[in-house]
């Protein structure tokens, strides 16, 4: 099961073909970075958004125990370098860096429930926001998260707000076919 997991997962981040081959370029850029699938998307989608900058951060940042290993952005710049993916930032504009976390983490996206937990969207689980998270007390309505912590409850962490429509928009090849 995991392995259909898997492959239903590169499929739908455009890493492979409908006969499960390498997606041109997409795939093959993705199989030169040494990350997990959602990282190696978000990096190159974050050259189009123009925010590679701050996403070679986040996903060094995500990819390592402690935040302040400073050579796996080194690391992971020099692969996105050679694949000749432009480096710049998106300076103030948060809103572009947002909506290149939706366009790759869109498998990720949890929607705010009238009981105030929320409800993963792609696997239908009950998740609440963790406690240490900023947006504990907020509740945003729609949000991405990077990590689901199974304790007493399904914990979810690494958490952005998002626009629900953005779904629809950046994520058309999955939303558009769900209910």
């Amino acid at each position: 099961m995991a392995i259909i997991k898997s492959l239903e997962q590169l499929f739908l981040l455009g890493a492979l073909t409908d006969d499960h081959k390498l997606a041109d370029p997409v795939g093959h850029q993705m199989a030169r970075l040494p990350l997990d699938p959602i990282y190696s998307k978000a990096l190159i989608l974050a050259s189009q958004f123009n925010c590679l900058e701050e996403m070679l951060i986040t996903v060094a940042m995500l990819s390592v125990e402690s935040i302040f290993y400073a050579p796996r952005e080194n690391q992971i710049r020099g692969h996105v370098e050679q694949m000749g993916l432009r480096v710049a930032s998106c300076g103030d504009d948060m809103l572009q860096f947002r909506r290149c976390l939706n366009a790759s983490f869109f498998l990720n996206a949890a929607q705010r429930q009238p009981d105030g937990t929320y409800k993963a969207l792609a696997s239908n689980q009950v998740v609440q926001i963790h406690p240490s998270s900023v947006l504990f007390r907020t509740k945003a309505d729609c949000i991405i998260f990077n990590e689901l912590v199974r304790t007493n409850h399904n914990y979810i962490r690494n958490i952005t707000r998002i626009d629900p429509l953005w779904l629809l928009e950046l994520a058309s090849q999955y939303y558009a076919t769900q209910n």
